[in-house]
């Protein structure tokens, strides 16, 4: 039997945190403890979604390939091309104060449904996030017999580094990446 990926990007996540990777990369921070204290972001900055799914499904069987994000009056154009590249898009609307976004919960159950209806024991599970908020949805992967794969930038939390089977980083990435 074929073993199956199943892929969940936390767009926000990969594009802020890129965004500080790109600074230091291109000589605008000293380092990524700089960019983030001094919340300095390379501003020109874009994910090239045809490139990072490439990255993301290079030789595997993929289930199927998610990117998770908020949509707001600018970004329509963001989640086109993201599904003209491959991914399906799932986008939580930006409430009026423009914080209660709720795409962390909406992978959770994401990945909940697709493990327990659509995965079998053996899977891989890959998650594009450095939030160790997930840490709990990881391990009860792990625990349910799915491999899981986390891919973020370096600077990602320590637990999820610990957690994953296997940690990728994509800080070598970040020019092959770029839009």
């Amino acid at each position: 039997m074929t073993m199956q990926t199943f892929i969940y990007v936390d767009h926000a996540n990969l594009f802020i945190e890129g965004a500080r990777v790109s600074a230091v990369s291109r000589g605008q921070a000293a380092s990524i403890e700089e960019a983030r204290s001094s919340r300095i972001t390379d501003r020109s900055f874009r994910i090239d979604f045809g490139k990072l799914h490439r990255l993301l499904v290079p030789e595997f069987t993929t289930a199927r390939a998610r990117i998770f994000g908020s949509r707001n009056e600018a970004n329509g154009a963001v989640w086109e091309e993201a599904a003209r590249c491959g991914f399906e898009v799932v986008v939580q609307e930006v409430a009026g104060n423009g914080k209660d976004r709720k795409v962390d919960s909406s992978l959770v159950l994401a990945v909940a449904r697709d493990a327990y209806r659509n995965a079998k024991q053996g899977d891989r599970f890959t998650i594009v996030s450095g939030d160790n908020e997930y840490c709990p949805l990881i391990a009860q992967l792990q625990q349910d017999g799915f491999a899981v794969e986390v891919l973020f930038w370096n600077q990602a939390g320590r637990a999820i580094k610990r957690v994953a089977d296997k940690f990728v980083v994509l800080d070598p990435f970040v020019d092959a990446l770029r839009a």
